[in-house]
C-alpha cells in the first residue's frame, strides 16, 4: 500500500477563506486553501456542477433551486427554479452542442438546458422510475447516462433520441465517465464492480477485490486510466483501460468518497462527506485531505474549473467551494510590442499575451537588446509598465518586454517574452556577397537557384529558358544571355524577367540564325528586389548550350 499522509490545518476562522495545507497557515494561498461562497438560495441544496467552455461554472440542485451559474470570483446566479416541485437532477454535463444536460431522478427525465437563455428542453425516459444517475458526454457526440433502478446504461442524441442498453441483474450502475479509449466506463455500485461500455453497446465488466467497496464516482484520469470511489470500502480506486485494478485506502476512517474528477495538477480529487474533506490522489496513489471549514457541510459534486483550480457543492452548507491547486498560470500566446513609431521618445505598448488558468494580475519587465539574439538582452532599470517610452540609450538596439502572470495559486514559473523590436538608428542590413557558380547556386540558407536552358538547340527554334527558385518568397528580375568562348554577351534572351509568385521566371525564345553556331555559354544574373535585397543575394549562374 503506497504511503498516506493527511494534511489538516487546526486553524478556524470567521473568514470565509481557510487556509488549510501541509505546514502552518502561510501568508500566501497554498495548495489546499479553502474559499466558500453562498448559493443565494437558503433552500439550493446543490449537488453536482460543471464548467462550460467559457469558464462558468453550472450547478445543478435538489432545493428550491435547480440550475444556478457562478462565475470564477463566486459569484453565483438562479437560472432556473425548482418552481414548487424539483425534478431532483443528479449530474449535470456539457454537451457536444454546447448545452447542459442534467439527469433528472424523480422526474424520470433528462433536461437540456441553453446557458445563453436559460431555455430548457425536457426528454422523458422509456423505462418507469429508472433513476438516471451519473452523465457523461461520449466519444461519438451523445450524452451516455446510468439508470440506477432501470439497471441499465443509456446515450441520447443532442435531438433528444434515447437508447438504453440492459446490464445483468442487480448491478446498480451509479456514475459514468468518457474513457482514454474511446469507450465509457460506469460503477456499478451494487454489483461492486467497474464497467466498460463500447458506443455501440457492447458491456465488459470487472469485479472489485474489496467486497461490499460500492463503487460510485468515476473519471478519466491524467496517467490515461480510469479513478473511482469506493463509497463503502473507504478507498480510491484505478483501473487501466485493460482492466487492471488498483486500490489506495483512504487515511480518515468513514470518508465515504463519492464523486470524483481530473484535476489540472495531473491528480485526482474527491469528495469526502463522511469527514467532511476533500481529498487528492496523486497518480502513485499518494493521498492528501482538507478539511471543508464549515462542519457538516457535506462536500458532494466536484469538477475542475478554468482557473487551475477545483470548485465542489456543500450539499447541507448550501455553498460552492472553491479548492487551490497550486496550479500557476501558462503563457499560450506571447506578448507583443507595437508602436507608431520606433524613434526616440516615441511610447511602446506590450499586451499581456494569453495565459491560461485566469491570471488576476500581470507584470512588465521592459529589456535592451544588443542584437536580435534574446541571450543579448538585459534588464531596464525602472522599466515596469505595460508602456515604455524610447530613450535615447536604445537608439540604434532592440527592445523586449517580459510579462510575468499572476492566479490564486501564485505567480508564473516562467514569464512570456515578446517579440523584439529594432529601434530606429540601427545601420541597416548588409546585402549577402554576390554568388556565382554553375546552373545552380545557393542564394540564401537553404535557397537555390536552378538554370533552366537546353543543352543543345538549333537556331531560330524557340526554346524555353529560366531560372527556377526554391522558395517562392524570392522576389526580383533575371537577365538571361548568350556569352561566347571570350566572355561577350552575342545574344540578351531575357533583359529583366520578373521572378512570379510560383518561384520562376521564364520565357520562350529563340536564338536567330545571324548567331554563328558553336558552343556558347548560357548565362543568367539574379537580382533580388528592393525588399529582400538583405536576405537573397546576387546571383549568377551558367551552363553550356550548343547552337546548331
Amino acid at each position: 500500500m503506497p504511503h498516506v499522509r493527511s494534511a489538516v490545518s487546526a486553524l478556524a476562522t470567521a473568514a470565509l477563506v481557510v487556509s488549510i495545507g501541509l505546514g502552518a497557515p502561510a501568508a500566501n494561498a497554498a495548495t489546499g486553501d479553502i474559499a466558500q461562497f453562498g448559493l443565494p438560495d437558503a433552500k439550493s441544496a446543490p449537488v453536482a456542477l460543471t464548467s462550460d467552455a467559457d469558464g462558468t461554472l453550472w450547478v445543478a440542485a435538489q432545493g428550491s433551486v435547480v440550475l444556478s451559474k457562478a462565475t470564477l470570483d463566486g459569484k453565483v446566479s438562479t437560472v432556473l427554479s425548482g418552481g414548487g416541485t424539483n425534478p431532483d437532477p443528479v449530474d449535470i454535463a456539457l454537451g457536444s452542442d454546447k448545452r447542459l444536460w442534467l439527469t433528472e431522478s424523480t422526474a424520470n427525465r433528462i433536461s437540456a438546458v441553453t446557458p445563453g437563455t436559460g431555455a430548457e428542453a425536457t426528454y422523458g425516459l422509456p423505462t418507469k422510475d429508472a433513476k438516471p444517475g451519473g452523465i457523461a458526454s461520449g466519444p461519438d457526440g451523445n450524452l451516455w447516462f446510468t439508470q440506477f433502478g432501470g439497471n441499465s446504461i443509456a446515450r441520447i442524441s443532442t435531438a433528444g433520441s434515447i437508447t438504453e442498453f440492459a446490464l445483468a441483474k442487480d448491478s446498480g450502475p451509479t456514475d459514468i465517465a468518457a474513457g482514454p479509449d474511446g469507450n465509457l466506463w460506469f460503477t456499478m455500485t451494487t454489483a461492486n464492480a467497474i464497467g466498460r461500455i463500447t458506443t455501440g453497446g457492447a458491456v465488459t465488466t470487472y469485479s472489485l477485490s474489496t467486497a461490499n467497496a460500492e463503487p460510485t464516482g468515476i473519471t478519466a484520469g491524467p496517467d490515461g486510466n480510469l479513478w473511482f470511489t469506493e463509497r463503502a470500502g473507504n478507498r480510491i480506486g484505478r483501473i487501466t483501460p485493460k482492466g487492471l485494478l488498483a486500490e489506495f485506502a483512504l487515511p480518515n476512517a468513514g470518508s465515504t468518497p463519492t464523486a470524483i474528477t481530473a484535476g489540472p495538477d495531473k491528480a485526482v480529487w474527491f469528495s469526502m462527506p463522511g469527514v467532511n474533506r476533500i481529498g487528492r490522489a496523486s497518480m502513485t496513489g499518494e493521498i492528501t485531505t482538507f478539511a471543508v471549514p464549515t462542519p457538516s457541510s457535506t462536500p458532494a459534486g466536484i469538477s475542475a474549473g478554468s482557473d487551475g483550480n477545483v470548485w465542489f457543492v456543500e450539499t447541507d452548507g448550501n455553498r460552492l467551494g472553491r479548492i487551490l491547486t497550486g496550479v500557476t498560470p501558462m503563457s499560450t500566446a506571447a506578448p507583443t510590442v507595437t508602436g507608431s513609431s520606433t524613434a526616440v521618445g516615441q511610447v511602446l505598448s506590450a499586451t499581456s499575451g494569453t495565459w491560461n488558468y485566469a491570471p488576476t494580475t500581470y507584470t512588465y519587465q521592459w529589456q535592451r537588446c544588443a542584437s536580435g539574439d534574446a541571450s543579448s538582452c538585459a534588464n531596464i532599470d525602472k522599466a515596469n509598465g505595460a508602456t515604455y517610452t524610447i530613450t535615447a540609450d536604445d537608439a540604434g538596439k532592440r527592445v523586449r518586454v517580459l510579462v510575468g502572470a499572476t492566479n490564486l495559486n501564485g505567480p508564473a514559473a516562467t514569464p512570456a517574452p515578446s517579440n523584439i523590436q529594432a529601434i530606429d538608428g540601427l545601420p541597416p542590413t548588409p546585402p549577402p556577397a554576390p554568388v556565382a557558380g554553375g546552373q545552380t547556386v545557393t542564394i540564401a540558407a537553404g535557397v537555390t537557384a536552378k538554370l533552366r536552358g537546353p543543352k543543345k538547340t538549333k537556331r531560330g527554334v524557340r526554346r524555353a529558358y529560366g531560372v527556377t527558385f526554391s522558395d517562392r518568397k524570392v522576389q526580383g528580375t533575371v537577365r538571361i544571355t548568350l556569352v561566347n568562348s571570350l566572355g561577350t554577351e552575342v545574344r540578351v534572351i531575357a533583359r529583366a524577367l520578373p521572378v512570379k509568385p510560383n518561384g520562376k521566371a521564364a520565357r520562350l525564345a529563340k536564338i536567330p540564325r545571324s548567331v554563328a553556331r558553336g558552343g556558347y555559354t548560357l548565362k543568367a544574373v539574379y537580382t533580388p528586389s528592393q525588399s529582400v535585397a538583405s536576405t537573397y543575394a546576387v546571383a549568377t549562374m551558367t551552363k553550356p548550350l550548343t547552337l546548331r
